[in-house]
């Protein structure tokens, strides 16, 4: 993990209604500054939770209404100091799974939700996929889908599998080789009634810009082989008024050597008055 001297984390705030304009809600927000956070909307309410500073990893929880003023629900979460771990809201609470703990060099396979972001339940303390971070979770009717993600400390330890589950306590392999390649710090998304995967890094420090889509977990179609945002890794895919879209990111051998402010949109037919979807700066 690069340290703050060569890599600064930030803590501002920023809303945009249509993904040209912005506005800085706040310069320094009372959290810490930190990247690899978990962030969630439920209750109408914005949920940050965890990441890493530069030099320590995090187990906070923080919620706002505004963007503006935040509240420090706790500051050690009972699942402990984590970060690029896998978060979503389903059924109407806060889920993580797995993620690391850069200090310890730990990697977790566990699953933990919560109502309120203060009290936390432990839901399986080891799932059956393989300890990992850097995956984005998903919900997809009506099941929890965690898709690939790898070991932070050992860039060669890669995933291609799909899980899903109901309950987050019992857990089914969709795909043993998804076939869009191991990978990590890919973002995912549901769009047209699919899910899908964009982007990531895979082995050793090769960025991607591929897109790809499945029906059911099992069998994945390949929508782009190279989208026009261009390669890189560890950025948000947001749905909002009916588009899906791509924010910034980081791109090179080292994490954050690139680092991008662009912003993309996938438009579903309804939204351009029935024409095909397609990706384009907006």
């Amino acid at each position: 993990m690069l340290g703050p001297e060569n890599f600064p984390r930030l803590n501002d705030v920023w809303r945009s209604s249509d993904g040209r304009t912005w506005e800085c809600l706040s310069r320094q927000a009372p959290w810490p500054v930190r990247n690899l956070a978990g962030c969630v909307i439920q209750g109408d309410r914005i949920w940050l939770m965890g990441g890493f500073d530069g030099v320590h990893t995090l187990g906070d929880v923080w919620c706002s209404d505004d963007g503006r003023h935040w509240d420090c629900v706790t500051q050690r979460a009972p699942w402990g100091c984590r970060g690029a771990f896998g978060s979503l809201v389903y059924d109407k609470r806060i889920w993580i799974f797995g993620g690391l703990n850069w200090e310890r060099k730990a990697h977790y396979g566990d699953v933990w939700c919560s109502a309120d972001g203060q009290r936390w339940d432990l839901v399986e303390k080891h799932s059956p996929w393989a300890p990992r971070a850097m995956f984005p979770a998903i919900a997809y009717r009506d099941r929890i889908w965690i898709l690939g993600g790898g070991n932070y400390h050992d860039r060669r330890v890669n995933y291609n599998d799909v899980w899903c589950s109901r309950d987050g306590l019992t857990w089914e392999r969709e795909a043993a080789d998804a076939g869009w390649g191991p990978r990590r710090f890919h973002s995912s998304f549901v769009f047209d009634g699919r899910m899908w995967i964009a982007g990531g890094a895979i082995e050793p420090s090769i960025n991607m810009n591929d897109v790809w889509c499945s029906g059911d977990g099992r069998t994945w179609r390949q929508s782009h082989r190279c989208a026009p945002w261009g390669v890189r890794h560890a950025f948000p895919c947001l749905d909002f008024q009916r588009r899906i879209w791509l924010l910034g990111g980081y791109s090179g051998s080292i994490a954050g050597s690139v680092v991008y402010n662009d912003v993309w949109t996938l438009e579903t037919a309804e939204s351009t008055g029935g024409a095909t979807a397609g990706l384009k700066d907006p």
